[in-house]
């Protein structure tokens, strides 16, 4: 249809390893994606691209900082269509003290720290 806007482009990053399961955090990291972002597109990259998206995207990195049996402290790292860099997110951890660190966990984890990075969306 001419004159509709394209569609925002998420481009989103994750750890490839330093969990047990770094695909399941990367899994809850895309549903919580969806759930806040909506109107955009979600495509998983390999690495964030060195370049500013086009306007309206974003380019987003989820960052370990620190992994044990028991927890994990991460945050995020985006860069927006009129940001000159990346802006780094506050840290947010999850941590437990009767049990080890587990999948089942992580879409809450997730959730929050979008919650608290007030992602430019």
């Amino acid at each position: 249809m001419a004159g509709t806007s394209p569609t925002p482009i998420l481009h989103y990053t994750c750890p490839e390893s330093g969990l047990e399961d770094p695909q399941a955090l990367c899994e809850a990291l895309r549903l919580a994606l969806s759930e806040i972002a909506p109107g955009h597109e979600l495509r998983r990259a390999d690495s964030m691209p060195g370049t500013a998206p086009e306007s309206g995207s974003l380019n987003l990195s989820l960052q370990l900082d620190r992994v044990d049996a028991h927890g994990l402290t991460a945050h995020l790292l985006w860069q927006g269509s009129t940001d000159s860099a990346p802006v780094t997110g506050p840290e947010a951890t999850i941590g437990v003290m009767d049990a080890e660190l587990a999948p089942r966990m992580y879409p809450r984890f997730t959730r929050a720290l979008l919650k608290i990075s007030a992602l430019p969306l």
